[in-house]
């Protein structure tokens, strides 16, 4: 009897010392909403992660069907940390790209944006157009075992099966 008194003490002390989640703990969020779209196509199933500049948690969210993500911190709730973040779109490991995100929109995003507090939209517009004064240029790039060719206000994906022998990453 002693012992279930001594037990039940003890899981009321944790309890109140906090083992669990505290939203005292939780920055200041706002909710962050929008649409990502890659040459002017909703880009799905890749991923958006903001980063806030000043070394907080990150938020992700998986971008839908139509191109829309809400982003939600790690712990599950909705929104990101207030403040300037870098935000990056990026292919989640194990899923396979459908198209090639220029590296100026992940690993050395140009991205940023300033999170305030409430409801907050950013549309991520991402281009692989690439120009310089009035000649269009090509670039190509691999996404996953697909050659993607950007240029002249188009993209083009090859799937690698389809390339003469030789030809491959």
């Amino acid at each position: 009897m002693v012992f279930l008194r001594n037990l039940a003490l003890v899981l009321l002390a944790l309890a109140i010392a906090g083992c669990g989640r505290h939203d005292l703990d939780l920055p200041e969020l706002g909710r962050v909403q929008g649409t990502v779209t890659l040459d002017g196509k909703p880009i799905r199933n890749a991923a958006v992660g903001f980063y806030p500049l000043s070394g907080g948690r990150e938020a992700l969210a998986i971008i839908d069907r139509e191109g829309h993500y809400d982003l939600a911190i790690v712990d599950g709730d909705r929104g990101a940390e207030t403040g300037m973040n870098e935000v990056k779109v990026f292919w989640p490991e194990g899923l396979r790209p459908t198209a090639k995100i220029p590296a100026k929109y992940n690993a050395k995003s140009e991205l940023q944006f300033e999170v305030k507090p409430g409801k907050n939209v950013y549309d991520i517009v991402l281009e692989c157009q690439f120009r310089s004064g009035t000649e269009p240029h090509l670039r190509f790039g691999w996404a996953g075992r697909r050659l993607v060719v950007c240029g002249f206000g188009s993209r083009i994906i090859i799937d690698s099966g389809l390339l003469p022998s030789g030809w491959g990453q």
